[in-house]
C-alpha cells in the first residue's frame, strides 16, 4: 500500500469537509481531501438562513450569496401553535435566504476547495487513526498526514473512528415525498405542526415540491406509512384527497462526539442538532472553519492536539446549546398537541432555562473573577488569553471582536449602559461602541455573570 503525507487530511467532501479545506489551503496547506464520490442522500433541498451571510462573506463564500441557483423563496408561511396560516414578515430590504440542493451544493464548494489548491482522492474510507502519526486506511492505500479532520457526518460510526458519543435528545426521522409543484407553492416554503410531528414543504428547482414529515422514530418506526397517513390527514396546508407516499428516509440524532486527540471532528461527525433549527449547513461550515483553525494551530504552534480537541469540543457544545435554545422556542410555542407523544418527549427533552430578564439600570464588575486561558482566533491560528469566569460557566475571552477584560474595565465602579458607552468614548484604550453593540456585550457578560445588578449596592451607600 502506498503512503503519502500532508499536512492535513480531510475526510468527506459535504458542507464541512469542504470547508476545512478550503480554508486550509487558501493558508496555504498541503491538504488532501479524501471522499467516496457518493455524495448525500438527501432528496429535498436545504435552507440557510440569511443571518449566517456576515460569517459566509468572511469565509470567502460571498460569491455564493449573490448567484441565482441559490435564491430562497420570498414567502415564508407556518401554521404552528394555531390552525391559521400566517405569512412571517419579511422586513423591507431583507434577504430571502438561500435555498440549496445539497447535491449541487456540496460540488459547488468542492470545487472552491479544488481551486483554492487542495488535492483530491475518490476513495472509500475503512479506518480513521489518531496516533502519534495520524492516518487513514482506504482502498487507495494508507494515507499519513500531521492532521486529520473527520467530515464524515451522520455516517460517522466506531467502526471508522474511536471516538466518545453522548446522545442528547430524542431520535427524528425524516420522511420525503415529491408532489407536483402547484402554483401557491413555487415561491413559498412553509412548515406545519400536526400531531404526529411537523411537515416542512420546499419548492424545488425541477418543478416539484418537497414534502417532508419529522416524526418520531420510536413510535414511526414498526409503521412508517400509518405515521405518515395519519399525519397527511391531520395536515391543514393541502387538500385532504391528496396520495402520495414517501421515497426517502433520513434519521436524525441529536448528539455530541469527542475523537481522539489525534482526529478534529467537524460538522455533523461533531455534533449534530434537532432538525427544526433549520441550520444544519451553517453550522457545519462554521464547525469546518474552526476545526481548519485548530489543524493549523497544530502544524504552527506548540499547543498540543489534545488541548485543541478540548477547544473544539466546547465549541461543539457552545454550537449545540445555541441550536437547542432556538429549537426549545419553536416547540413551546406549538400547544396544541401537548398530550402527543412526540411533542411530550421533544419539549421535555429541549427544556431551557428561561431567558433573563432586562439588563440592569446599574451594573458593575463582579468581584473575585477566576480567570483561566483559553484558545481564542488571532490571525490563522488559536493564540492563548486569559478569559473570566464567576465559576457558573465556561470561561470567556472575547465577546465578538471585543476583549472581554476591555469590556470589564467599564465597569469597575457602578455604571448604567448610557455611562459605560460614555466612558468607553472618552478612553483610547477602549473601542468606540455603537450603542446596539455595546447593549449586546453587556447582556452577555451579565448572563456570564462577570458583572452583576449594581443597584442594591448604590442603595446601601
Amino acid at each position: 500500500m502506498r503512503r503519502a503525507r500532508h499536512d492535513c487530511i480531510v475526510v468527506g467532501a459535504g458542507p464541512a469537509g469542504c470547508a476545512s479545506a478550503m480554508t486550509l489551503a487558501r493558508w496555504g496547506r498541503n491538504v488532501l481531501l479524501v471522499h467516496d464520490g457518493q455524495g448525500t442522500n438527501h432528496v429535498f433541498e436545504e435552507t440557510i438562513l440569511d443571518g449566517a451571510f456576515p460569517r459566509l462573506s468572511a469565509m470567502g463564500l460571498g460569491r455564493i450569496i449573490e448567484e441565482p441557483e441559490w435564491q430562497g423563496t420570498s414567502e415564508h408561511a407556518v401554521i404552528w401553535g394555531s390552525d391559521e396560516l400566517r405569512l412571517r414578515e419579511q422586513p423591507q430590504g431583507r434577504h430571502p435566504g438561500l435555498k440549496v440542493n445539497r447535491k449541487a451544493f456540496d460540488e459547488r464548494l468542492r470545487t472552491e476547495a479544488i481551486a483554492a489548491g487542495a488535492k483530491e482522492v475518490e476513495a472509500r474510507v475503512l479506518s480513521i487513526q489518531g496516533t502519534e502519526t495520524p492516518h487513514i486506511v482506504t482502498t487507495a492505500g494508507v494515507l499519513s498526514a500531521q492532521t486529520i479532520i473527520c467530515c464524515t457526518g451522520r455516517r460517522t460510526t466506531s467502526r471508522l473512528l474511536s471516538m466518545h458519543e453522548k446522545t442528547v435528545g430524542p431520535l427524528t426521522v425524516a420522511m420525503t415525498a415529491l408532489s407536483p409543484l402547484n402554483e401557491s407553492d413555487r415561491d413559498r416554503t412553509l412548515i406545519e405542526a400536526v400531531r404526529d410531528g411537523w411537515f416542512w414543504r420546499l419548492p424545488r428547482g425541477d418543478g416539484q415540491l418537497a414534502i417532508t414529515l419529522f416524526a418520531d422514530l420510536q413510535t414511526t418506526r414498526d409503521g412508517n406509512r400509518d405515521t405518515w397517513n395519519r399525519a397527511c390527514r391531520d395536515a391543514i396546508s393541502w387538500p385532504r384527497n391528496t396520495t402520495f407516499l414517501p421515497t426517502a428516509t433520513t434519521v436524525f440524532v441529536p448528539r455530541l462526539r469527542a475523537g481522539p486527540d489525534g482526529v478534529f471532528l467537524a460538522g455533523d461527525a461533531a455534533s449534530s442538532a434537532d432538525p427544526l433549527s433549520s441550520q444544519g449547513i451553517e453550522k457545519a461550515l462554521f464547525s469546518a472553519e474552526e476545526a481548519a483553525y485548530a489543524a493549523n494551530t497544530a502544524l504552527e504552534t506548540t499547543i498540543s492536539k489534545s488541548d485543541l480537541n478540548g477547544h473544539l469540543q466546547h465549541h461543539e457544545h457552545g454550537l449545540f446549546e445555541l441550536h437547542k435554545r432556538q429549537t426549545a422556542e419553536w416547540y413551546r410555542r406549538e400547544t396544541r398537541f401537548e398530550d402527543a407523544p412526540f411533542w411530550k418527549t421533544r419539549q421535555t427533552a429541549t427544556e431551557v432555562n428561561d431567558a433573563p430578564g432586562p439588563l440592569p439600570s446599574l451594573m458593575v464588575k463582579t468581584p473575585n473573577l477566576s480567570t483561566a486561558q483559553i484558545l481564542v482566533r488571532e490571525n490563522c491560528v488559536l493564540t492563548p488569553l486569559d478569559g473570566y469566569t464567576s465559576g457558573t460557566h465556561a470561561p470567556i475571552a472575547r465577546i465578538g471582536p471585543h476583549g472581554v477584560s476591555t469590556l470589564l474595565e467599564l465597569f469597575e465602579h457602578p455604571q448604567t449602559l448610557q455611562g459605560a458607552g460614555a466612558l468607553a468614548s472618552k478612553n483610547p484604550m477602549h473601542v468606540a461602541f455603537r450603542p446596539s453593540t455595546l447593549r449586546s456585550a453587556c447582556r452577555t457578560l451579565f448572563e456570564f455573570g462577570l458583572i452583576k445588578d449594581a443597584s442594591a449596592q448604590q442603595d446601601a451607600q
